[in-house]
């Protein structure tokens, strides 16, 4: 498995960090295509699994040819935290996902959240109550999106990410209120 370890990127730079799957429905083509457009801010992939059904190679050579663009994989529990806790935003642009628990992990790790305006993402942000997120429209072209982000990672007073809820988030918290939810649509 590929692997990339750069210590010449500059911390001097913002530092986003996208946590997942290397797969098509996830978007990580895209969040790419971002990182090649902000030159000078730093990515770090953490690739959890690969699709074996799509070919990867493309993805490999583009990160390659970049020195803001770090890979890395089976990462331990702690250096994950560690790399969240570097990173000044994390980055999931999902158009499907069972639940958003990077949201969870990098906002309590102090990340802004940039995420997709998906059902997951928007529950996790609102039960939660993650006081830094972005919600970004999967439609927007790169260098839209790559403006948004600029635009929010330079603001001197944004303030640092917290899960603010924390203590009743809980898988039986976010069920009740998915059913009730559905009780609602159900009944209007």
């Amino acid at each position: 498995y590929y692997y990339q370890n750069y210590s010449n990127i500059s911390r001097q730079n913002k530092q986003i960090i996208y946590v997942g799957d290397l797969d098509s429905r996830k978007n990580t083509y895209k969040i790419l295509d971002i990182a090649l457009e902000l030159k000078n801010i730093n990515f770090v992939f953490v690739i959890s699994r690969v699709d074996p059904s799509q070919s990867t190679d493309i993805f490999f050579k583009k990160a390659n040819d970049f020195n803001n663009v770090r890979i890395c994989r089976s990462l331990t529990e702690s250096e994950l935290i560690q790399e969240y806790r570097s990173s000044d935003a994390s980055i999931s642009l999902s158009s499907y996902e069972g639940f958003g628990m990077t949201l969870l992990e990098s906002a309590a790790c102090g990340c802004h959240v940039f995420c997709s305006r998906l059902s997951p993402h928007v529950e996790v942000v609102d039960i939660a109550k993650i006081n830094s997120y972005t919600f970004i429209n999967l439609d927007e072209s790169i260098q839209i999106i790559s403006k948004k982000i600029v635009k929010i990672l330079e603001n001197k007073n944004r303030e640092k990410a917290k899960v603010l809820n924390v203590d009743s988030f809980t898988w039986r918290s976010v069920s009740i209120k998915l059913l009730k939810d559905m009780e609602d649509y159900e009944n209007q």
